[in-house]
């Protein structure tokens, strides 16, 4: 059977009276700070001639009772347990906050594990604060775009342009503020297809034999008359748009009502004015007239008189084709209509840059607050490791000793239950705020060490400060709040741009006016 160490209130009555009797001064014996009896040499049985070993000799140490003596842990392991509980027993009774050498042992020893256990999270937090530290940069980033693209003011100069168009838009004649029908436009993009149709088939077979290209060739080389026809249809469009600017401007000048500012058209201007009305119905008609000609001529030929078109005439017939586009383009070219929708257009544009940038700030933001909170969580992760490794010794060793032996009292520590254990301490006794809560004014080149404490008023030793420092430092630094109240700062400044509305003026009422009339009727 393995012998137990007889625990305080455990011996017998006489041993207990014979303890007594040696604690008091006078007596057999006293024990000192170190635990060994020291008994009097004129005590019969330890003295000269007594039963103890050496008792005739003169000098020689007195000798160790057997309860005195530390043996190893009654569970049979080195836990050390057993150990503490027999020192425990000697010392003398203190507070609970005060430490004796074999508690102290078994703090240092946890804190050495502590130490290596934080080396080993090295890499695991650097990867971590460089994550962080790339989606704050991504963040701010994105943020400087948004807010360079608010100072410029890019939507507001948009919404000028917008009332700008609409003033002038207003300002013109009843007449002219209307926009070309539907149909016309239908009709001249019908139109410029045909015409560019025709032109293909046309000049096809002219450019086959001009190059003499067999008809069995590669579609490659046989689709250069339609690759000549589209350039020749889109050539029309643009002589229609670059003709139609001036006899816009010649026709609203020559309709212009005279008033004490402006005097009344020239007659060069109304000559010109009905020279361009009569132009194109005239070359139409004319072609009318020579093709129908043809006609008749073709019908009443016989086989001795023979009758072919002149090439004159298939040149005349390319031409009013020509000139239908062009025509069809001035009929449906509105300068005022077409400022407003192109300002229209790039208000469009404008907002939705805008919108994209806010989203794309607002984005990289969340993705840079959920690393931050990562990177918070590794730190307290980190911190329940390291508090759990300090808090094995108290849990496996020391309160149960001192629950044994009762030299600490009967009331343990205070636990302590506010503060990170990884944040600096102004006092032994009151843990300072978190990391989290410090301000800029606390940054600087060194951060006091770190406390890991476990009870209030326990100073126990503490393991080296290790990657969690220059985490907390990061925590501290990289805190996405002040980015955070500055994209909200932006997000609402594009919210008031583009819910600003001008208010209309005179010229922009009458000109809504005009097109319900128009809508109406």
């Amino acid at each position: 059977m393995t012998e137990t160490s007889p625990r305080r209130g455990d011996a017998p009555d006489d041993e207990m009276n014979t303890r007594a009797e040696a604690s008091r001064p006078g007596g057999n014996g006293a024990k000192p700070p170190g635990g060994h009896v020291v008994h009097d040499p004129g005590d019969p049985e330890y003295g000269p001639g007594g039963r103890g070993e050496g008792g005739g000799d003169e000098g020689a140490p007195p000798p160790i009772r057997a309860e005195d003596i530390v043996l190893p842990c009654h569970h049979g392991c080195a836990c050390g347990l057993h150990q503490q509980v027999v020192y425990g027993s000697l010392v003398d009774p203190h507070s609970p906050e005060q430490l004796d050498y074999g508690e102290m042992a078994e703090l240092t020893e946890a804190s050495e594990t502590a130490t290596r256990k934080l080396d080993a999270y090295h890499t695991y937090l650097s990867r971590q604060r460089g994550t962080v530290g790339q989606s704050r940069d991504r963040a701010t980033g994105a943020l400087g775009e948004f807010r360079t693209f608010l100072h410029s003011g890019a939507i507001g100069r948009a919404r000028g342009d917008i009332t700008r168009a609409e003033r002038d838009l207003a300002a013109l004649p009843a007449h002219d503020r209307g926009e070309a029908p539907q149909w016309l436009k239908i009709l001249t993009v019908l139109t410029i297809v045909g015409v560019a149709y025709f032109d293909a088939t046309f000049f096809q077979q002219a450019f086959l034999d001009i190059l003499k290209i067999p008809l069995h060739a590669p579609l490659a080389e046989r689709a250069v008359g339609w690759i000549a026809a589209l350039v020749l249809a889109l050539s029309l469009v643009a002589c229609g748009r670059v003709i139609a600017g001036p006899v816009y401007r010649t026709a609203r000048a020559a309709r212009r009502t005279p008033s004490p500012d402006e005097p009344p058209p020239r007659r060069l201007m109304r000559a010109s004015y009905g020279a361009l009305l009569l132009a194109f119905p005239l070359a139409v008609l004319s072609v009318y007239g020579l093709w129908a000609l043809l006609r008749g001529q073709l019908a009443a030929a016989d086989a001795t008189r023979p009758v072919t078109a002149p090439g004159w005439s298939v040149l005349l017939l390319l031409m009013v084709l020509a000139l239908t586009v062009i025509a069809l383009e001035v009929l449906i070219y509105r300068p005022y209509h077409e400022n407003l929708r192109e300002a229209e257009r790039r208000y469009r544009t404008v907002t939705r840059q805008g919108v994209r940038l806010d989203k794309k700030a607002g984005e990289a933001l969340t993705a840079y607050e959920h690393a931050f909170r990562d990177l918070r969580s590794c730190h307290d992760e980190v911190a329940a490791v390291i508090r759990a490794e300090l808090a094995r010794p108290w849990h496996t060793v020391i309160l149960p000793a001192r629950l044994r032996h009762g030299a600490a009292g009967q009331r343990p520590p205070r636990p302590l239950l506010s503060g990170d254990i990884a944040t600096p301490a102004d006092s032994a006794a009151q843990p300072e705020p978190s990391v989290r809560d410090r301000g800029p004014a606390d940054a600087g080149p060194h951060l006091p060490d770190l406390p890991f404490r476990i009870f209030e008023g326990v100073d126990q030793p503490q393991p080296g400060r290790g990657p969690l420092a220059e985490t907390a430092r990061s925590i501290r630094d990289l805190d996405p709040g002040p980015v955070r109240a500055a994209y909200t700062r932006l997000s609402d400044r594009l919210e008031k741009q583009l819910a600003i509305t001008p208010a209309p003026e005179p010229a922009t009422l009458a000109l809504r006016e005009s097109a319900s009339l128009q809508e109406e009727a």
